[in-house]
């Protein structure tokens, strides 16, 4: 018995656990939105934090696997990365770029698509490791296309 289980915690079987490589730079995936919520940083700004689970491929390893980001509502260049976003999910630009755009509420975007192209974050510290991001976000249709 752990000594967490002695104190009514949970037992876990920890022989079982695996961890995964990260997905190879410039791996093309279709992905679903899976999460998509705002809430407020630790430095106070208003952040929106996005999460998208792997379609396809379906091979083993890939598929179900999530990629996060989470944007900066209060800052032009994360800004940018919101429009690719939502470009990319299909929204037109000419939609997006108002004063007044409203942000899309979670139940309008979880389980819209979109194809991205998987980069990896260098964990500089050495404490984290890295990590895949979305480096490039396109429509859904690229995923099959030769074209992007």
């Amino acid at each position: 018995m752990t000594p967490a289980a002695k104190k009514g915690g949970i037992s876990l079987d920890m022989t079982k656990a695996q961890t995964m490589d990260n997905m190879p730079d410039n791996t093309r995936v279709l992905v679903a939105i899976s999460d998509w919520k705002t809430r407020q940083s630790s430095g106070g700004n208003e952040t929106l934090h996005v999460e998208a689970t792997v379609v396809k491929p379906e091979t083993s390893g890939t598929k179900n696997r999530k990629l996060f980001d989470d944007i900066n509502l209060s800052n032009e260049f994360t800004l940018g990365r919101l429009l690719t976003i939502l470009k990319g999910l299909g929204y037109k630009e000419d939609d997006i770029r108002k004063k007044d755009f409203t942000l899309p509420e979670k139940d309008d975007v979880v389980g819209m698509q979109m194809t991205v192209i998987v980069g990896i974050r260098k964990d500089e510290t050495g404490v984290y490791g890295d990590r895949n991001t979305m480096k490039r976000i396109l429509p859904a249709a690229a995923f099959e296309s030769a074209a992007y």
